[in-house]
Parts: C-alpha cells; structure tokens; sequence
C-alpha cells in the first residue's frame, strides 16, 4: 500500500479516459459534464500550451439508450525561440455520441457506444481533425457482488 502511496505523484491521468460502463441513466434523467485540461509541449525550440474545456451533456431516452452531445473549447498559444508566437482559439469538432445497453442478465451486461464528430472551428486543423470522424465501441461488464468489471 505505501509503495503505490509513494508511486501517485508520477501518474499521469489523460483527458478524455477512454474508458466506458454499460451504465445508463434510465428514462427522462440527464446529467451534464464540464471538464478541463491543460498540456504544454515542448521540443527543441518550441513550446505549445494548451487548454480545452468541454461541456458534454448526456440524456436517457429509455432505460437502456443515451444520446449526447459534447461541444470543446480550445486555447491554444504557441511559443517560439524566435520570438514567433501564435495563439488561436475556438469550438472543436462537436460529438454526438448514442449508448444503447441490450443485454443484461445474472451480472453479465453488454452495450455499444457510437460517436460521431463533425468539424466546427474555423481553420479546422488547429482546433479539431478537420474533418468527420465515426466511431462504435463494443462494452461488457460484468457484477459480482462488491466487484464490477467494465
């Protein structure tokens, strides 16, 4: 236990978690998320410091189906040792995202999350991909008494 105490200062959580439940919110609930993260970057004769907020907002249209919608805010600024230094800012790729549960039975549940992004920011390649991306992730978890396992 003291050797992962001593350990915590060196780990280093990344933004988003890719990590997904099976969980819904159940019919007619809805929560919303407001998240930040800051990164610099440095190499050789540059530094690029970055802040993204984002707020996601998550609505159960039946007990096992969510809809969200997620829309980021990026700060960019951009340092060099020439004394070159930029800043842009602007709304990321918005995401629309579906999480349907179908299975669940004797601890064992199973879902799908999809994802899609479309390009929102004016000079795209700065605050976004740019482009429209797709994603669906498979998700199993599994309950056993005091324990759940996604």
């Amino acid at each position: 236990m003291l050797c992962f105490a001593l350990m915590s200062p060196l780990a280093i959580a990344g933004f988003p978690l890719n990590t997904e439940d099976t969980g819904t919110l159940g019919q007619g609930r809805s929560k919303v998320e407001l998240t930040a993260e800051w990164s610099e970057d440095r190499e050789q004769n540059t530094q690029e410091r970055v802040l993204t907020q984002e707020i996601s907002v998550v609505h159960g249209l039946t007990d096992n189906f969510n809809v969200s919608f997620a829309l980021p805010y990026h700060d960019v600024r951009v340092e060099e040792a020439t004394g070159n230094n930029t800043a842009f800012y602007g709304i990321g790729d918005v995401k629309f995202g579906a999480k349907w549960r179908y299975f669940k039975q004797a601890g064992l549940s199973l879902g799908l999350k999809g994802v899609i992004s479309a390009p929102s920011c004016e000079g795209a390649e700065k605050c976004g991909s740019g482009k429209s991306t797709q994603a669906i992730n498979a998700i199993a978890g599994y309950e056993t008494g005091p324990w759940e396992f996604d």
